[in-house]
């Protein structure tokens, strides 16, 4: 039986990956401010769905004891993703912004579109979550972006852009927008 560690575990998502790796796994949980050292030690591996201060901390002790890491957590600085990167020499880090079967295939089908499709098509990325989602726009929304720039063979940060507001002028051709809608218990 594979011994998972679920940081992040009292939140939406964390509580449904506990409930249904409980029908296969046994689940250890913990929350922001639980000792994670001695849950990780007699784990097999980590999953975090916490905040993006909750990942490097997992991140940290899962390299101590070599324990494998999922990270589903979004949001993260430039330098939280660099240590990230640094820590992946030392253990197996995935970082997945999406877990959903459905948003994977949309990934590819995403590069693919964008490919055919060439750079004259415009590429408008609108997406809505639950009002309790704390980081704009999402992380699968920015991977979408990502995609689709890189099989354009463009820098997102140079061609994205975050919604819009006021007398901004005409669209430039090139870009990518990406815009973050909340409301009510969206899922």
């Amino acid at each position: 039986m594979i011994r998972i560690h679920v940081h992040g575990a009292y939140g939406r998502l964390g509580q449904v990956i506990a409930r249904l790796g409980e029908q296969t796994s046994s689940i250890s949980r913990s929350g922001r401010s639980d000792d994670l050292e001695p849950m990780i030690r007699d784990c097999d591996v980590g999953i975090d769905v916490t905040q993006p201060e909750g990942t490097l901390a997992i991140a940290e002790v899962c390299a101590a004891y070599r324990k494998p890491l999922v990270i589903g957590t979004t949001g993260h600085s430039e330098s939280a993703i660099q240590r990230l990167r640094a820590l992946s020499n030392q253990v197996a880090i995935l970082v997945a912004p999406n877990f959903s079967v459905g948003t994977n295939l949309l990934f590819w089908l995403t590069e693919e579109a964008t490919k055919r499709l060439g750079n004259d098509f415009d590429i408008e990325i609108l997406e809505l979550h639950h009002r309790q989602k704390k980081d704009a726009p999402s992380g699968t929304a920015k991977r979408l972006g990502e995609i689709a720039a890189k099989a354009r063979s463009q820098e997102p940060n140079e061609v994205f852009r975050y919604g819009r507001h006021g007398l901004v002028g005409a669209r430039k051709g090139d870009e990518i927008g990406i815009h973050a809608m909340r409301g009510g218990d969206i899922v």
